[in-house]
């Protein structure tokens, strides 16, 4: 397998349509309707991460409230959890947080990982405010885990989504 850097993403607009072929692809996985890891598991730890920052969390919290579960997701879409394979196809792996989740998840997590300015994929307005509150929680999760080097990365990385000043 050969892994895939963000850098990769903006070199390459074949990556890119195969990212978001995948994307779309993930959105029609059949999953059990019954499934309730969104709401026993990850809201849980979403919430406890945002907590961590030292902001105005509110609107963070109102928003991933009304976010319903209604397809398939991988719940941690990054370039760590894809590569390519021999043959050069994308593949996707470690699907240790796949659950029913919102629809646009997944790319608003792999926008979350970029810079806004940056950010190669096409969002629309809910898939923006969910990439602000994704790198909001990857932060929150820098600072439990006491991560220096990603606390720093990612403290920048939601600033840029901030400064959009949506909310």
């Amino acid at each position: 397998l050969t892994t895939i850097d963000v850098m990769d993403i903006f070199d390459s607009q074949e990556m890119l349509n195969d990212i978001t072929d995948l994307l779309e692809e993930l959105q029609h996985v059949k999953w059990n309707t019954k499934d309730d890891y969104w709401y026993t598991s990850l809201l849980p730890e979403f919430k406890d991460s945002i907590s961590r920052l030292c902001v105005d969390s509110h609107n963070y919290f109102e928003f991933i409230d009304i976010l319903r579960p209604n397809t398939f997701i991988h719940g941690d879409f990054t370039c760590d959890n894809f590569a390519l394979d021999e043959k050069g196809h994308l593949i996707i792996y470690d699907f240790q947080h796949g659950c029913l989740g919102p629809k646009g998840w997944d790319k608003a997590y792999l926008a979350s990982t970029m810079f806004y300015d940056k950010c190669p994929l096409i969002l629309n307005k809910e898939e923006m405010y969910t990439a602000e509150i994704i790198a909001a929680i990857r932060l929150g999760r820098a600072i439990r885990k006491e991560i220096m080097a990603d606390i720093e990365l990612r403290t920048n990385l939601l600033k840029t989504w901030k400064e959009r000043n949506i909310w």
